[in-house]
């Protein structure tokens, strides 16, 4: 469930806070224990869990000190939704999905502070905040989604009418941004859109449950860093190889993310490209989804014959990690945090500065000279005491001037 919460409206300025729910595991880690113990699938047994979460006491007083602009993520249904199933969802032992979803969007819309319209199922909406920002909170979960690709079906990752908005939503948006008045366009959604695109060579090690060589991906990692790091005239040909894409293909390591709809991003992409030429606005995306925090550049992949050129800057992404779910410092175990974090900004252009084992929240504040991101960090999610502090922070200054 990815929660963005508007913290204080002014004449000057507007704050945005941007959070990731927790999951079962640390909820058991915290001697918390889920309401029922199985895992849910009927209407009964979803209002049963919602209301657990409404009994938090820090979740009243989050409710009762501010307003919410809520959208859901896959969990409100089963991990890893799409529009027809869920990749944890067997109908043999569970049942239709369609009855399983339905139950879950009722309940969803029993206990959280939504309004939508006739159709309980399109949650998706924009909000204006005067001339200064536009906010379009979008479905990448449910509504459209296809199931997600496979590395061992690359040309199907590829296919021009693989969808994660659904062609209804896409062309939403596509008016939204053509006529809402806000200098920052910004997108509130669930997964990653940057292009976080790693080499084949260290990709082969990642299998469907994880990584399945640490010690191989790191070497492998080393490799090209180092290859990448050495200077053209003096690299050997193995390092050739290894920085050649037509040898060594990037693909993004993720394709539950945007990566795993490269087509219709570059789609998004240029229709932003349209919407915001000449207009003095800027694009600005929010993201969760992987427990850990990202800053990068939006580009376009060059995918589209006779469109926007490769690593055309679109904009900004800005992403939360999660509330207390564990990120990298539990999949990739026994490596620092520093040592994820700088294999990741090495090899991935466009990414700016992430961080790979902390748990918290992104706080924005808007103003018509820049946005300016905090992502702030606690120091346990397992006691009541902690301490918080601002891990990192962004200023994108408004230029205006971005696509001319």
């Amino acid at each position: 469930m990815i929660l963005s919460h508007v913290l204080r409206i002014s004449t000057s300025s507007i704050c945005l806070l941007y959070c990731t729910r927790n999951n079962l595991e640390t909820r058991v880690a915290m001697g918390r224990k889920s309401d029922p113990v199985i895992e849910v699938t009927t209407l009964e047994n979803y209002r049963r869990r919602h209301a657990q979460y409404k009994s938090d006491q820090d979740a009243q007083l989050m409710h009762a000190a501010m307003p919410m602009i809520a959208v859901w993520d896959d969990h409100e249904v089963a991990n890893d939704s799409y529009r027809d199933g869920a990749a944890n969802h067997d109908p043999s032992s569970e049942g239709s999905y369609e009855v399983r979803k339905a139950a879950a969007i009722q309940a969803y819309h029993e206990w959280m502070p939504i309004r939508t319209g006739p159709s309980k199922e399109i949650i998706y909406r924009s909000f204006d905040f005067g001339a200064l920002l536009s906010l379009h909170m979008l479905d990448t979960r449910l509504v459209g989604r296809d199931k997600a690709g496979e590395y061992t079906n690359i040309p199907d990752v590829f296919s021009p009418t693989r969808t994660m908005l659904g062609t209804d939503q896409f062309n939403w948006l596509d008016a939204k941004l053509t006529d809402s008045p806000g200098q920052w366009q910004i997108l509130g959604q669930q997964v990653l859109m940057a292009r976080m695109e790693i080499p084949v060579s260290i990709l082969q090690f990642l299998g469907p449950e994880g990584v399945t060589d640490l010690p191989g991906m790191l070497a492998a990692a080393t490799a090209y860093l180092t290859a990448k790091g050495t200077p053209a005239g003096e690299r050997t040909p193995e390092q050739q190889d290894l920085l050649d894409p037509t040898k060594n293909p990037m693909f993004g390591y993720n394709l539950d993310a945007w990566d795993g709809y490269p087509i219709e991003r570059e789609l998004l992409l240029t229709s932003v490209y349209n919407q915001l030429l000449g207009t003095g606005r800027e694009l600005v995306v929010l993201a969760g989804d992987t427990h850990n925090a990202w800053h990068a550049d939006i580009t376009t992949g060059g995918y589209l014959p006779g469109g926007l050129a490769a690593d055309t800057k679109i904009g900004t992404m800005l992403a939360t990690s999660s509330v207390s779910s564990p990120g990298f410092e539990e999949y990739l175990a026994g490596v620092s945090a520093d040592l994820v974090a700088s294999i990741f900004t090495g090899i991935i252009n466009d990414l700016k500065w992430m961080d790979a084992s902390q748990r918290g929240f992104l706080m924005l504040t808007v103003t018509s000279a820049e946005i300016k991101a905090d992502w702030v960090f606690v120091t346990s999610v397992f006691e009541k005491a902690f301490t918080s502090d601002i891990g990192n922070s962004a200023t994108l200054p408004f230029v205006g001037a971005l696509f001319t």
